[in-house]
């Protein structure tokens, strides 16, 4: 977790920017594989 909060200050961001960002990068390259349907 502390690796966490030093990525998310080096970006400038918060813990749950920075993990949202991260989550909806992987839930993206998961549609564009075919893993997960296309959503909004």
């Amino acid at each position: 977790m502390n690796r966490v909060k030093m990525a998310a200050a080096y970006e400038g961001k918060t813990v749950k920017d920075f993990l949202i960002e991260l989550a909806e990068a992987k839930i993206q390259e998961l549609e564009r594989k075919g893993i997960l349907p296309k959503g909004k």
